[in-house]
């Protein structure tokens, strides 16, 4: 068999299927202004905390990084330098994916041609080039956006008054609701008070707070809610202890104990779960990320600009307690299980099973890798535990419109795991155009019920 010659067929026939990002971190404000891009910079650099994580493993000082000190051409131009050190990575072909698709560049971007390609995507750019081109351009008919539910949704109002030919909808992010043990978490309680208009004082607070949004969330589209958990927590506590947590923290009065954290954060995922099956939302929980790493990295240039690591294996164990408590109160809704950390794929996908729900295909996912680098190396692991065409297309998880670039890389890398299999004689060939239109499009339609 002509493996790349199969792969190429079968790519064709699920390249053009619409794109559904299910979890993002886009500006729903530069949508709905359908903003034009500056630059070069602004298209490879100004939000993408794998640009920023290379240039610092490089030995670039941070000026050219994130607090840009620098001419925007100056970090273009260090950063093309630095590119052909990035062989095999994402970052190096999601480059060369944008320079040919939308500039029409072949050249090698090194520090050579910089100056050169500085200018071509220029000329591109002062023609026009805006942020729906991009989302067009890529198929993209819905976008989630991760949005705090103590933020506005003011946003998401005007998306759907636009008339915008794709969905922009909120994603419930309940990360900082969650993070009782975080450096600023009474802070954000007093903001989150200020938008509902209530003291947050105890744990019922805390939910009716959440509830009250979702209410709001729900009326924009909103069918996910994400979480993002350093590991598995279950430890069922009293409600009349959590309410003192609660006051103690948003007061200032001391910070929470280890103990004390995985309490809280049992009942929140457990609310959280109840309120998703009651709505048909999609509860999203993701693993295996430590944040902020480095202190003076935080120290310098504050959160969310990639100071992140791998954090340790999920606790398969307290995972199944947390998933066994909803499944025995009938509160087991859709769940998408994710970790960064590669080693837990076999864990979680080994949990999908024994929690089926009430009789529906897919209650318990294993997030799929939305780095094609990897993808055949989950697929490996999760083909042991699971049935892999029930299995949803990724989370892109998206900051910029370009990050889109990684579907299409996603696409092939499936495509080529399968007619491997086929090769092998394990799977027919002609059944793989089906099965993969169900793992890019179909299930994922299904499942957020479109």
């Amino acid at each position: 068999m002509d493996i790349r010659n199969e792969t190429g067929k079968l790519y064709a026939t699920i390249k053009d299927m619409p794109v559904m990002d299910f979890c993002s971190f886009l500006d729903v404000n530069a949508i709905l202004e359908n903003r034009r891009f500056r630059d070069a910079a602004s298209v490879f650099l100004d939000d993408d905390r794998n640009a920023w994580r290379f240039l610092r493993a490089c030995g670039v000082a941070e000026k050219s990084v994130t607090d840009r000190s620098d001419t925007n051409e100056e970090r273009f131009k260090k950063f093309a330098d630095l590119l052909p050190l990035a062989a095999g990575s994402p970052l190096y072909s999601g480059v060369y994916l944008v320079l040919r698709r939308f500039f029409d560049i072949r050249e090698v971007l090194d520090g050579d041609t910089a100056s050169s390609i500085w200018d071509l995507v220029q000329v591109r750019l002062d023609e026009g080039l805006t942020v729906r081109d991009v989302l067009s351009e890529y198929g993209v008919k819905r976008i989630a956006v991760a949005t705090d539910p103590a933020a506005s949704v003011e946003p998401f109002h005007k998306a759907l008054k636009a008339g915008l030919d794709m969905d922009v909808v909120p994603a419930f992010n309940a990360n900082q609701a969650m993070w009782i043990d975080g450096r600023d978490w009474d802070l954000y309680m007093q903001e989150f008070a200020a938008q509902t208009g209530s003291e947050i004082e105890t744990m019922e607070d805390v939910k009716d707070a959440l509830l009250y949004r979702m209410r709001v969330f729900a009326t924009l589209g909103c069918k996910t809610i994400t979480v993002y958990l350093e590991n598995a927590a279950y430890r069922k506590m009293p409600m009349e202890k959590l309410d003192d947590v609660v006051g103690r923290v948003s007061h200032t009065k001391g910070r929470p104990t280890a103990e004390e954290t995985e309490g809280y954060n049992t009942e929140l995922i457990r609310f959280l779960a109840r309120k998703a099956k009651e709505y048909d939302w999609v509860l999203q929980l993701r693993f295996g990320k430590c944040r902020n790493v480095s202190t003076r990295g935080f120290a310098s240039v504050g959160s969310r600009k990639g100071y992140t690591a791998l954090g340790h294996a999920v606790d398969g164990g307290k995972l199944a307690q947390l998933l066994d408590s909803l499944d025995c109160d009938d509160i087991l809704p859709r769940i998408v299980l994710s970790s960064a950390n590669p080693y837990d794929n076999a864990v979680l996908a080994s949990l999908t099973g024994a929690f089926p729900g009430s009789g529906v295909a897919g209650t318990l996912q294993v997030g799929l890798t939305h780095v094609a680098n990897q993808l055949a190396r989950q697929l490996d692991v999760l083909a042991d535990y699971l049935p892999i065409g029930i299995s949803i297309g990724p989370a892109i998880r998206a900051r910029t419109p370009f990050d889109f670039s990684a579907v299409s890389e996603w696409r092939y890398a499936l495509c080529r795991w399968l007619v491997g299999l086929a090769d092998d004689g394990r799977y027919p060939l002609e059944a793989e155009p089906e099965l993969a239109a169900r793992i890019v499009y179909g299930n994922l339609k299904t499942v957020i019920n479109e």
